[in-house]
């Protein structure tokens, strides 16, 4: 592992770690994310933690559920959702249900649901509020992924709604995307929701993300990514490997 430094002021915001293998980088998110976990029930009892679903993630899902920590205090809600059921294969939860909470962490966690069965997102976005706001706050960790348009949650370039999600003084805690991105209708987690945690973790892997996210840093971009590195002053951690 090395750390990647650079001179810019926005780069010092942020800490980049760069790891030689999936295996390696997947270990590491997991230690610091069970060591925040731990930190936060010391505290108060409970600790919440914020998770993305999709592919990249998983490793990391699967290395922390095999930790052994205190899974009845800790409560995991998700940085965004497709609008499908549950049981689809699509579905965000589906997948954090059979990578992380399976075994006694699944017996245990109170997880915090963003799909409410509703016909849409934004019929459900009451509900999915309320459900986001019996979760301690500020969030021991927030774990996110990014897309190669530069999307993380379901923040993606071009949404109608992309101003108030990315706004970092925005009320409301979620985003209701009724129109279909890549696929799919989604609920997501704001910028300012995102934010308001005690750290973030941004794991990303691939050459085309490394370039993505070296111009956001380097304020050479527009991307929804650039917009977190620009709001986030501390307290972020990048995190890749190839």
């Amino acid at each position: 592992m090395k750390t990647m430094l650079d001179t810019n002021e926005q780069m010092s915001r942020v800490r980049w770690l760069d790891y030689p293998d999936r295996a390696s980088w997947a270990a590491a998110a997991a230690d610091k994310i069970g060591e925040r976990l731990n930190d936060g029930i010391a505290q108060r009892n409970v600790a919440s933690l914020i998770v993305p679903g999709g592919t990249t993630p998983q490793p990391i899902l699967e290395r922390l559920n095999a930790m052994e920590l205190k899974w009845d205090r800790i409560q995991v809600g998700l940085t965004d959702e497709r609008w499908v059921a549950t049981s689809h294969v699509d579905s965000n939860e589906n997948l954090v249900r059979r990578t992380l909470l399976r075994g006694p962490a699944g017996k245990a966690v109170q997880f915090h649901s963003l799909y409410t069965g509703a016909r849409r997102p934004s019929s459900g976005l009451k509900q999915a509020e309320a459900s986001m706001a019996t979760m301690a706050k500020p969030f021991d960790v927030v774990l996110l992924g990014m897309g190669t348009d530069g999307h993380f949650a379901s923040l993606f370039p071009g949404i109608p709604q992309l101003a108030a999600g990315l706004d970092p003084n925005h009320a409301a805690m979620c985003l209701a995307i009724d129109t279909p991105q890549s696929g799919f209708p989604r609920m997501s987690l704001t910028l300012s929701a995102l934010l308001n945690a005690k750290l973030i973790i941004l794991a990303v892997s691939g050459r085309p993300k490394r370039t993505l996210l070296s111009q956001a840093l380097a304020g050479k971009s527009t991307t929804p990514i650039a917009a977190l590195l620009a709001a986030r002053k501390d307290d972020l951690e990048i995190l890749w490997t190839d």
